[in-house]
């Protein structure tokens, strides 16, 4: 169907209801990724810290966590 004069505004708002919906979604998608690596850092942190300190590892331990978490 070729564009003409009558339905160009109807065409043109389309267009820009589907660029903002594109936009939300993959801001959508952006913030729940970070929120997910962000728990997972964390609940990874918590339980390397409860470890170490319910078991008391030797140094050469906490010296590789310490080293693992560098990037």
């Amino acid at each position: 169907m070729p564009v003409t004069t009558t339905n160009a505004p109807a065409l043109e708002q389309v267009l820009a209801q589907l660029d903002a919906f594109k936009r939300k979604f993959y801001l959508n998608l952006l913030v729940r990724g970070a929120l997910v690596a962000g728990g997972l850092l964390l609940t990874l942190f918590l339980v390397f810290n409860t470890l170490e300190y319910f078991l008391y590892l030797p140094t050469w331990v906490r010296a590789d966590y310490y080293l693992a978490s560098w990037p």
